[in-house]
């Protein structure tokens, strides 16, 4: 059992990070400056401008996530094969025709993710009930761009089909600037199947030079190491749990943090809540000091050989206690993040690979 907010996330072994840091990209004050565009502009604030307008397109945007998630790139488990040309965004259909109609929205998002710059500007102050509403419509908004990629290219638009997707790439880029665990999986999922679109495409384009260099420059906004920033964020959570002891102090320091994580034991918990709403503020800081130890093993077992076996130990010593009641609540379990995350990085080197220049 865990606090609150990882408790949400705990089916995927993330949880929420308390920092937030702008996110530059590479090569993007030279992209910036050569488009005429400030380079001191938060792109945040223009994707704030576009989920506002896309409240107003919701069924578009149901549209576009069937499209690509039932006809474009259905899940393996499905038993459905992939459509090369769906009617719905052929010349004439009908998503074709709503997306013709959303081309503005759709290059004001592609220009917002050339932005070197992304900080939403999150209430890390909330801790672990930080609240993330970008995320969703961000995700809708890169269903909306690679639908329109496969709608350019069915038109005979390749290069049109190349800068949408270079765009979600860019946008997917700026999500992980969160420093969030939930942030990298969000990233995730938008970079799966943009990598499966930006493949399609490759297999197809009669200019696959001119796709690939669109695609290449990018993808040169994700470091080699820790793309996903994924090893950000768990130093940032450890920076987290290290600080509850300034929030959390006195007599009531572990009752405190008990009420403000909204934390609701099962049975075999109800003994850990006891346990931790009894310390007081010195006992409490020395849980929050072996919590921040737990995280240094975290750390460690993430670069090491066999890091699923590594993270496996840490997370049943923390079931049984080993680094304190308090570690059990709020150290997640990670080794279905650290997979999502190594499996990330593979299919991300993969696409590098096949748009270099000999590639």
């Amino acid at each position: 059992m865990r606090a609150r907010m990882t408790l949400m996330l705990a089916a995927c072994g993330l949880a929420l990070a308390p920092v937030a840091q702008a996110m530059p990209v590479g090569d993007g004050m030279v992209q910036a400056a050569r488009v005429g565009q400030a380079t001191d502009r938060n792109a945040a604030l223009e994707y704030w401008r576009l989920i506002h307008t896309a409240s107003g397109h919701s069924e578009v945007i149901d549209q576009a996530k069937a499209a690509v998630n039932l006809r474009m790139h259905p899940r393996p488990d499905s038993g459905e094969e992939p459509v090369d040309s769906p009617a719905t965004l052929a010349p004439g259909g009908v998503l074709a025709l709503e997306l013709v109609e959303l081309a503005g929205f759709l290059d004001d998002a592609q220009r917002a993710t050339r932005t070197p710059v992304c900080d939403f500007q999150l209430r890390y102050e909330d801790g672990y009930a930080v609240l993330m509403p970008h995320l969703g419509p961000m995700r809708s908004i890169v269903f909306l761009l690679v639908a329109d990629a496969r709608r350019l290219a069915l038109a005979g638009d390749e290069a049109g089909a190349a800068e949408r997707l270079a765009a979600s790439i860019r946008l997917s880029r700026h999500i992980v600037g969160d420093r969030t665990l939930i942030s990298s999986l969000v990233s995730f999922a938008m970079m799966h199947v943009i990598i499966e679109e930006c493949d399609w495409l490759l297999d197809r384009a009669d200019d696959a030079a001119g796709a690939r260099g669109l695609i290449r420059e990018a993808l040169m906004r994700f470091p080699q190491d820790d793309p996903y920033n994924v090893e950000g964020a768990l130093r940032i959570e450890q920076d987290m749990a290290g600080s509850l002891a300034r929030q959390f102090h006195g007599p009531r320091a572990g009752q405190d943090f008990i009420e403000a994580m909204d934390f609701t034991p099962s049975k075999e918990d109800e003994g850990l809540a006891s346990e931790v709403s009894a310390m007081s503020g010195e006992a409490f800081k020395r849980a929050t000091e072996r919590v921040v130890d737990a995280f240094d093993l975290v750390l460690d077992a993430w670069r090491s050989t066999d890091p699923q076996a590594a993270l496996r130990e840490i997370e049943m010593a923390c079931v049984k206690g080993d680094h304190g009641p308090l570690a059990r609540m709020i150290v997640p379990a990670l080794g279905n993040a650290q997979a999502r995350d190594a499996e990330a990085r593979t299919k991300l080197r993969a696409l590098k690979d096949r748009v270099e220049d000999h590639g």
